[in-house]
């Protein structure tokens, strides 16, 4: 049995960016923290789901490059990242995007749905 929360960061609720083609974007900071409830130790990794991804929601990893995580049975781990969303995926100041929890070896355990905070239209 495996379990993710995540949560939001207590720094600056947002931030919006322009890349160099002119696209607007917003990012919110999060916490994950994975729980191993299985008897064996085990890796995991993480990921925004696909309907996510097909829009643009893309990942940034904090610390820059970490990937996956080591939890022995019965621990827990945490990490923290980035959601860049596209602008236009905000109405009323929300949108909504999934983080999937891939455990052992790319098998997909769960999905968590995130809110995430912007700019009003």
């Amino acid at each position: 049995i495996y379990h993710t929360d995540v949560i939001r960061a207590i720094d600056t609720p947002y931030q919006q960016i322009k890349d160099a083609d002119g696209k607007e974007w917003v990012i919110n900071h999060f916490k994950i923290h994975f729980y191993n409830l299985d008897w064996e130790k085990t890796s995991v990794d993480y990921a925004v789901s696909k309907d996510a991804e097909a829009k643009g929601v893309e990942i940034i990893r904090s610390p820059a490059g970490a990937v996956t995580l080591s939890i022995d049975s019965g621990k827990g781990a945490d990490t923290q990242f980035f959601l860049k969303v596209p602008k236009t995926d905000f109405h009323e100041g929300v949108a909504k995007s999934k983080i999937t929890g891939i455990w052992n070896q790319g098998k997909i355990m769960n999905e968590v749905e995130v809110t995430l905070v912007g700019p009003w239209k």
